[in-house]
């Protein structure tokens, strides 16, 4: 699975194994450690991020990042 950029976005894909690293860059957030609510935190991180301009798809082979 891949997410694909749609509007500003157009252009960029983003395999799913990158999608947290990808998020946190955009957003400008600093992994410091592992709390307890990590898990948590990061799958609600990628539901909201990729909740706008992004479409998630069956991989094409070709990403961005």
């Amino acid at each position: 699975m891949e997410y694909v950029g749609l509007g500003p976005e157009n252009g960029k894909i983003i395999a799913e194994e990158n999608a947290l690293s990808y998020a946190m860059e955009c957003c400008g957030i600093v992994k410091i450690g592992y709390g307890p609510d990590w898990p948590e935190f990061s799958n609600m991180l990628i539901d909201w991020f990729y909740s706008g301009n992004w479409l998630k798809e069956e991989s094409c082979g070709e990403t961005v990042a």
